[in-house]
C-alpha cells in the first residue's frame, strides 16, 4: 500500500499521526488521541496488498468525537474490551459495548462518526482491506462467496454492518497481536500473520454463523468466563438471564445450563451471591452511603437491597456497618 492511502485512512480525524518507530518499518503509523480528551492511540501498519491492521487502545478523559470518510474499504473489528458509538450519516447508530466481531464496508465519501464518552475506554483489533482487492489468503472464498455475506457497499446501501459474539480464537489472535511483546524487528510480520488468521476467522464466523452449530468446549468456556466478566464489571446492571445470554452469543436455555455446570449454581443465584458478597465487602471497608452502595450493585431502591441482604446475611447493611 502506498503512502497517499495511509494519509487517505487518517484525513479529517482528530487523531494526530507519526512514525511508529523505524523498527517496525515505513509503513507504520501511531496515531495518537487528543491529550485533552483521552490517553491512548491507535497503532496502523498497512502492507502492499492494500491489508491495514489497526491496533487501538484508548482511555477516555472527556466525551470526544472522531471522524472518518469512506474509502470503499472492508474492515473486520475484533472489539476485545470497553465501548464507543458509531454514526452513519443517513444510515443509523450502532453501539458496541461488550466483546464482539464485526464486519462493516463503508462506502467512499460516506462519513463515519466514532463517539466516546468520559471514563470509558476501548481496546481493540480492526483489520481492513479494499474490497474489490482482498489479501491473497482469502481471495478465492471473497469471489465465490462475497455476495452471500452482504458486505458490498456503495452509493445505493453505503454502509453494511454484521455482528457477532466474539470466539475464542479471535480473542486470543487479537489479544497477540494487542499485547504483543515480540521483537520490533520481527513485530509487523507477526501482526500480519495473526491479522491474516483474523481475516480467515472471520470469514469463516460469517459463511457459518447462519448454521445452528454447537460451540466447542473451549468455545464454551469462554463465553462463560466472558459473561463472568461482564457480570462482575457491571454489577449495578440488573441483567436478566436472556440479557447476558444475548451478549455472550448463546441460547438462553444454553447458556443457563452450561453456567450450571461451570459454576454450581444458577446464573441468578450467582449474580446474588456477587451483588451480597460486594456490598457486604464494600459496608465493612468504606464510609459509602449504603443508598449508593445499592445502586452499585444493581438496586434501584435502596429499600428493596436492605431487604435482600437480610435475607442473606440476616442482618441489615446498617446493623453490619
Amino acid at each position: 500500500m502506498d503512502v497517499s492511502l495511509t494519509e487517505k485512512l487518517v484525513a479529517g480525524r482528530s487523531f494526530s499521526a507519526q512514525p511508529l518507530d523505524t523498527k517496525s518499518g515505513d509503513d507504520a503509523t501511531r496515531c495518537l488521541a487528543p491529550s485533552k480528551f483521552a490517553e491512548g492511540y491507535e497503532d496502523v501498519f498497512s502492507y502492499r496488498d492494500q491489508m491495514v491492521t489497526t491496533i487501538k487502545s484508548l482511555n477516555v478523559k472527556e466525551d470526544f468525537q472522531d471522524n472518518e470518510q469512506g474509502l470503499g474499504r472492508i474492515n473486520f473489528l475484533f472489539h476485545l474490551d470497553g465501548e464507543r458509538l458509531i454514526d452513519v450519516q443517513h444510515v443509523g447508530t450502532y453501539r458496541i459495548q461488550q466483546p464482539a466481531f464485526i464486519a462493516y464496508s463503508q462506502a467512499p465519501g460516506v462519513p463515519k462518526r466514532s463517539c466516546w464518552t468520559k471514563g470509558s475506554r476501548e481496546r481493540a483489533v480492526i483489520v481492513g482491506y479494499a474490497s474489490n482487492e482482498p489479501p491473497k489468503a482469502i481471495a478465492k472464498a471473497y469471489r465465490e462467496r462475497i455476495r452471500q455475506i452482504s458486505l458490498y457497499s456503495d452509493g445505493a446501501d453505503p454502509f453494511r454492518w454484521i455482528e457477532l459474539p466474539l470466539t475464542f480464537d479471535m480473542h486470543h489472535a487479537a489479544t497477540q497481536i494487542a499485547e504483543t511483546d515480540i521483537d520490533p524487528r520481527l513485530r509487523r510480520e507477526f501482526i500480519r500473520a495473526k491479522s491474516t488468521e483474523l481475516l480467515c476467522l472471520g470469514f469463516h464466523a460469517i459463511l457459518n454463523s447462519s448454521q445452528d452449530q454447537p460451540a466447542s468446549a473451549g468455545e464454551r468456556e469462554f463465553r462463560l468466563r466472558t459473561a463472568e466478566k461482564i457480570l462482575s464489571r457491571e454489577l449495578s446492571t440488573n441483567f436478566c438471564l436472556d440479557d447476558i445470554a444475548a451478549r455472550v452469543g448463546m441460547k438462553p436455555r444454553d447458556f443457563s445450563q452450561a453456567f450450571h455446570e461451570k459454576f454450581g449454581v444458577s446464573f441468578p443465584d450467582y449474580a446474588l451471591r456477587l451483588r451480597m458478597e460486594t456490598a457486604r465487602s464494600v459496608l465493612l471497608t468504606t464510609v459509602r452511603p449504603i443508598k449508593q452502595i445499592a445502586y452499585d450493585v444493581g438496586y434501584s431502591h435502596s429499600s428493596n437491597f436492605t431487604i435482600a441482604f437480610k435475607k442473606y446475611f440476616g442482618v441489615t447493611p446498617k446493623s453490619l456497618r
